[in-house]
């Protein structure tokens, strides 16, 4: 018996020893320090059924806060999500708002356009008026200018109303006016001398006289005649040549 239990006591020590050993061998080779040490003391002072137990309980956490997070979400979502009807309609009035904003400018854009084409219509229409008025009125005056040229008594009465006094052509000039016969004065003014013609002009003083002056004048530019602008150029003439 006394054999049996030294064996048994000189087995425990050698036990100790290769154990003391392993420790110092970890320590020595940087495998063992306090903090795993700990660790270690700690899994074995846990039985298996409390870790069990633990593990279950971090499960069931992390699946709450999961949950949480997930209602959280869904909150927000419905906070932002899809709007009501009220809100959709509100939506739709504010863009058709904006449409119909869009429209009215648009039209209102056409229309000063269409105004500015018509206007542009309309003053070309005047002015192909003027020129057809104007070429007509060429035209006649060139048909009497032919048919002055070939009366007698027409040139006749150019001649005397050239050889008068500008005053008194003015007069007789009234006088052919004054019983509906313009353009018959017009006819001898345009036949005229420019100088004669624009000195006769330059006796229509009066305001009324002034009036009749600028009729005629008028009338003798359609027939491609200015007495009172080729007076004037050639008064500048004789003025310029010594």
């Amino acid at each position: 018996m006394r054999t049996l239990g030294t064996v048994i006591i000189v087995l425990l020590i050698l036990h100790l020893l290769a154990a003391a050993g392993f420790v110092g061998w970890l320590s020595a080779s940087d495998r063992l320090s306090k903090a795993r040490l700990q660790q270690v003391v700690q899994t074995f002072q846990a039985t298996v059924t409390a870790e069990q137990a633990q593990a279950e309980q971090e499960t069931r956490d992390r699946q709450q806060r999961e949950q949480l997070q997930r209602e959280a979400a869904r909150l927000e979502s419905l906070g932002t999500g899809p709007m009501t009807i009220d809100q959709r309609s509100e939506t739709d009035r504010e863009a058709d708002e904006i449409r119909i904003q869009k429209m009215s400018r648009l039209k209102k854009e056409s229309d000063q356009l269409l105004a500015h084409l018509n206007r542009r219509q309309q003053e070309i229409a005047k002015q192909a008026a003027e020129l057809k008025a104007r070429q007509e009125a060429w035209e006649k005056s060139i048909a009497r200018l032919k048919e002055q040229r070939e009366d007698e008594d027409f040139q006749h009465a150019v001649s005397l109303y050239q050889k008068l006094r500008p005053k008194q052509t003015k007069e007789m000039f009234q006088q052919l006016i004054e019983q509906s016969r313009i353009d018959d004065v017009v006819d001898y003014l345009a036949a005229m001398q420019l100088r004669q013609s624009a000195a006769v002009l330059g006796e229509f003083k009066t305001p009324s006289e002034i009036d009749q002056a600028t009729l005629l004048i008028q009338k003798l530019r359609l027939r491609g005649v200015d007495p009172t602008r080729q007076a004037n150029l050639l008064a500048a003439s004789d003025e310029v040549t010594p």
